[in-house]
């Protein structure tokens, strides 16, 4: 890897440097792909009741109206799960708010399928729509932060296409499985797959950088990262830039470096000019 460090800043590039301004490795790009495959996960399983609602209504003789409840909710839930995602992750680590988020609303997916009245298929929807809202933000959070700030929009938007993308796939699904299988198979399926891309995520998908290295406790892991990029050296977090750091914004700043004004530089004044 070769990175021309910043006379300014120093010649030692800090992790956050090379994440910002260096190449664009194949372990950054995995990110990329381990977030977007979740949000297309989330984006199948998002859509597999709109596809099941015809089945459900034949097999159980409901009115479609009897699935209006269960559509409201599930819509609130989702938002309750972003929110309490971020506070999840902003305590707990992005990445295993994700995993656990990824894991939780594949379990939930899967027990719809054995469901056997509206009852029960609310309450396993309103489960899982919290599962689904605490994926996607932490997903789309990680390959920003992973990704260099020179192609940081174009991983974003990737991330976020791929919730249509889901939704796509999981309709293929619905039309080649349902007729041979009936609904529950797609729930199983859209249950089976993000429950064993759980186990995958647990395997390769690291932490958040910055997470790790305003948590003391966590500086073997930070360690392990500043190796993978050629770094001998953890910086320790003074209690000061620690409480700083947790003040810091959220989700927003993954806009932050191509569209906000604020986080430029201010050009330096000539030395013989002096501000009026």
């Amino acid at each position: 890897m070769t990175f021309t460090p910043d006379p300014a800043v120093g010649e030692r590039p800090t992790l956050r440097a090379l994440l910002d301004d260096g190449p664009w490795t194949g372990f950054q790009k995995r990110v990329l792909l381990l977030g977007s495959a979740t949000v297309v996960f989330d984006g199948f399983d998002n859509q597999l009741l709109g596809f099941a609602i015809p089945a459900l209504i034949r097999d159980w003789g409901l009115t479609r109206t009897a699935f209006v409840p269960v559509i409201a909710l599930s819509l609130i839930a989702m938002s309750v799960g972003t929110a309490a995602a971020g506070v999840l992750g902003d305590r707990f680590g992005r990445r295993p708010t994700l995993i656990a988020s990824v894991a939780f609303f594949g379990l939930m997916t899967l027990a719809t399928a054995l469901c056997g009245s509206i009852t029960t298929f609310t309450v396993a929807r309103i489960f899982a729509a919290l599962g689904l809202g605490g994926a996607m933000p932490n997903a789309v959070a990680l390959l920003a932060e992973f990704t260099p700030r020179r192609r940081r929009s174009f991983a974003v938007t990737v991330g976020m296409i791929c919730t249509p993308v889901g939704g796509l796939i999981a309709g293929l699904v619905s039309a080649g499985v349902m007729p041979l299988q009936g609904w529950q198979a797609i729930f199983v399926i859209g249950g089976l797959g993000p429950l064993l891309f759980s186990v995958l995520l647990v395997a390769m998908l690291p932490e958040s950088p910055d997470f790790l290295h305003a948590k003391p406790r966590h500086t073997a892991a930070l360690a392990k990262l500043h190796k993978r990029f050629g770094i001998d050296n953890v910086v320790t977090v003074t209690p000061g830039l620690r409480s700083a750091q947790r003040k810091a914004p959220g989700y927003g700043a993954l806009f932050a470096d191509p569209f906000s004004l604020s986080a430029r530089p201010e050009p330096a004044l000539p030395p013989d000019s002096h501000p009026t």
